[in-house]
């Protein structure tokens, strides 16, 4: 290995972030861990954000910046930073999100005791109103395991998924040479990139450590995410999120009422989901529309094998919102559809402590 080899590669893709640019790359450059390089990749912002990257390779040397000359997407964008990447271990953050101080450091020292192939922690996330004002947070803590047994680490990722930790990219720090050994790439998938490359990444992984800690802050800012926008194919995008997940399971030879359990949960709240961005004037779906949609559920296999005969709630909320489901009845559905979408634009606070509730 070469001398100038940092241990830590971070790579932050940038689109039209010139509000949290600086805020996000100084959160990484006052980390007490030092051996790492930052690239930049710009992937053609209209914004000032190319120049801001530019600038910010003056205030320090580890600073390096890749101009996309057109505007590819954030899986090109990782992919690209992946390319020029020369650390042992890489992360992938985003531009608009920031870094507790010592996340490095602490990541570092778990290699130190247990050099593993992945390193997962926790995070914040952080609710903005329209106006920038921060009226919200949620920490979510796994539970702590430094392990080399690949039987442990399978038995461990279902219950990341449970926690949602599973789905993320940037809550992760990486091996680079496993990603190069494997030529794992992210796929330009919009919403789950980030499950089809872990899980990709995750099929052969023989050890993990998952760190008891929440450095990242995950910042959500009013309905300007892509997550809460309207998206045609929300609803198969998710589908097929919880069948590469399945698949895994099945592949493993580990699929057990546990795994259905939390499968089960997490296909029911992407169902409701997807029935409340259904309601929104975006969707454009007549009353009709939505009934056929909800009716069109109940054919569906993965309804058949994890909600309609393995899921079984654990407290009142789930149990309620579980009952159209269970006996196929779009209208009650509908109802409790139009109910949270009330909710969620007029209580968001309120909508946001019920999300969070454990099923």
């Amino acid at each position: 290995m070469k001398k100038d080899t940092p241990f830590f590669s971070i790579v932050m893709p940038v689109y039209n972030v010139e509000k949290y640019l600086k805020e996000a790359v100084d959160s990484v450059l006052l980390q007490t861990f030092t051996d790492f390089e930052l690239i930049l990749v710009n992937d053609c912002s209209t914004d000032a954000s190319g120049i801001i990257a530019n600038q910010l390779t003056d205030v320090d040397s580890r600073i390096k910046v890749i101009n996309h000359l057109q505007n590819y997407g954030l899986s090109a964008a990782r992919n690209s930073g992946l390319q020029q990447a020369h650390g042992r271990y890489i992360f992938f953050m985003d531009s608009d999100d920031t870094v507790d101080f010592d996340l490095l450091q602490k990541v570092y020292e778990s290699l130190c005791e247990n050099p593993a192939e992945l390193v997962v922690f926790g995070l914040v996330e952080e609710y903005f109103n329209q106006s920038g004002k921060l009226i919200k947070k949620h920490i979510i803590i796994p539970e702590s395991i430094l392990t080399s047994s690949e039987s442990e680490v399978r038995e461990k990722i279902i219950h990341l998924e449970d926690y949602t930790l599973l789905g993320y990219a940037w809550n992760k720090i990486y091996s680079l040479d496993v990603i190069k050994k494997n030529n794992y790439i992210f796929e330009n998938i919009t919403l789950i990139e980030d499950i089809v490359f872990n899980t990709k990444y995750c099929s052969d992984l023989s050890s993990i450590n998952i760190i008891s800690i929440a450095p990242y802050h995950y910042k959500k800012r009013g309905s300007a995410s892509l997550t809460n926008k309207y998206v045609p194919d929300y609803f198969k995008l998710h589908q097929k999120r919880v069948e590469i997940i399945l698949q895994l399971y099945e592949d493993w030879n580990l699929v057990n009422s546990s795994v259905l359990q939390i499968l089960g949960r997490i296909y029911t709240r992407y169902i409701y989901s997807a029935i409340v961005r259904n309601m929104s004037l975006e969707s454009k779906m007549s009353l009709v529309e939505q009934y056929k949609w909800c009716m069109s559920i109940f054919n569906d296999q993965l309804y058949q094998i994890l909600v309609k005969e393995n899921y079984h709630p654990r407290n009142l909320l789930n149990k309620i919102l579980l009952f159209p489901l269970r006996y196929q009845n779009a209208f009650i559905l509908i109802i409790f559809g139009y109910c949270i979408h009330f909710i969620k634009s007029s209580f968001r606070i309120f909508f946001i402590n019920l999300k969070n509730i454990k099923s």
